[in-house]
């Protein structure tokens, strides 16, 4: 993967996001909730795997331990502040961070000249952003209501 710095930031966040909809996936008390959750740690399983089988990645082990990311980057604090009840109310913050994804993978597939790497992200691409079209929806629910 070129633009090393970028690429690793993709995969922590695929990382960090797969831990964080596997257990919201299981908290939450909405059935909606859960099933976008579902989604969102499938896009993300289904990325890691993908590269991991095309030897581009070389561990998508949930064990593979992780510095988590910054509060407004990543999603360790999320999960500190998750509320099974009311899971909707961080789906503001969650949208940002599937922007960030999508345009990082965008970002990746645009400057990696591999064209294997490329395939993948293209593959994967839309899972993502049917996520984040799901994620708008729910937060723009949220702001209605509050």
């Amino acid at each position: 993967m070129s633009n090393h710095q970028e690429a690793r930031l993709l995969v922590h966040l695929l990382r960090e996001g797969r831990d964080y909809y596997t257990f919201a996936r299981d908290e939450v008390h909405d059935a909606e909730i859960s099933r976008l959750f579902a989604r969102a740690e499938m896009a993300r399983r289904g990325l890691l795997d993908a590269l991991v089988n095309s030897r581009l990645l070389y561990q998508a082990s949930a064990t593979l331990p992780v510095e988590a990311l910054g509060t407004n980057t990543g999603y360790a604090h999320l999960q500190a502040q998750f509320d099974p009840y009311h899971s909707e109310l961080q789906a503001p913050a969650l949208l940002d961070r599937e922007q960030r994804v999508l345009a990082l993978i965008r970002h990746v597939f645009e400057v990696d000249d591999c064209e294997q790497l490329r395939t993948v992200l293209k593959a994967h691409y839309s899972s993502f952003a049917a996520c984040a079209a799901s994620l708008h929806v729910l937060a723009q629910r949220q702001l209605a209501a509050a």
